[in-house]
């Protein structure tokens, strides 16, 4: 859930112009805060949505962490609870392993998975 209206960031490509992308404000600030300035005339970028739409789509990781204890009555170990967040920055984005220790709003995540940018 959003804690309120999106946003306005700068996103680098790999190519590394920076692009408007809009954002849930909790995914904004820390470390992986957008970059400035953003160029102009340039479309943004999409950060949700499926890929099969036209369109350029933002790099991501998915971040997963186990809530609640394995017992006898469940029939799974655990849980999992996942977030999807936006990675603004190429380096950033290439020095996250899958499996790697993440920490998101106060929240100890692990790096489940990895999606690259696709422009088209």
């Amino acid at each position: 859930m959003s804690s309120g209206r999106f946003v306005t960031r700068g996103y680098a490509t790999d190519a590394g112009v920076i692009h408007p992308i809009r954002i849930q404000p909790e995914s904004a600030g820390g470390a992986n805060d957008s970059l400035t300035p953003i160029a102009a005339g340039v479309p943004f970028f999409r950060r949700g949505g499926s890929r099969r739409k036209f369109g350029n789509f933002a790099r991501f990781v998915t971040l997963g962490t186990p809530v609640g204890a394995a017992n006898a009555t469940t029939p799974f170990a655990q849980t999992r609870v996942y977030a999807k967040l936006t990675v603004f920055a190429k380096d950033v984005f290439d020095n996250l392993a899958i499996g790697a220790a993440y920490t998101y709003q106060g929240v100890s995540f692990e790096v489940v998975s990895k999606t690259g940018e696709r422009v088209v």
